[in-house]
């Protein structure tokens, strides 16, 4: 397994900075998304998740919000509409809590 150099790591928090997603930094630098994730974390890089350019603290926010509104019984057709999102997403959200 090929180390990545620290020119490489700067380099990679450059191009995240730059607005890069993780898998073009990795094919740009001959290493995986996974691990240029991972050096960002590792960084105290806040990233984005699951392909949203929303950061991690971000999602977290709206799923606690969603829960909030199954908490008040709101159905996921009409939470989907609040959060101006897809009711498969809400019921992934829904699921996963």
């Amino acid at each position: 397994m090929k180390r990545i150099s620290e020119e490489q790591k700067y380099t990679a928090i450059e191009l995240y900075k730059l607005g890069y997603s993780q898998a073009k930094i990795g094919e740009k630098l001959g290493f995986t998304g996974q691990a240029i994730g991972k050096i960002l974390r590792k960084s105290k890089i806040e990233t984005c998740v699951g392909g949203y350019n929303e950061a991690r603290s971000d999602i977290q926010e709206k799923h606690k919000k969603i829960m909030g509104f199954v908490e008040k019984g709101y159905s996921i057709n009409a939470i989907a509409r609040k959060m101006k999102m897809s009711p498969a997403g809400v019921h992934y959200v829904v699921l996963k809590y």
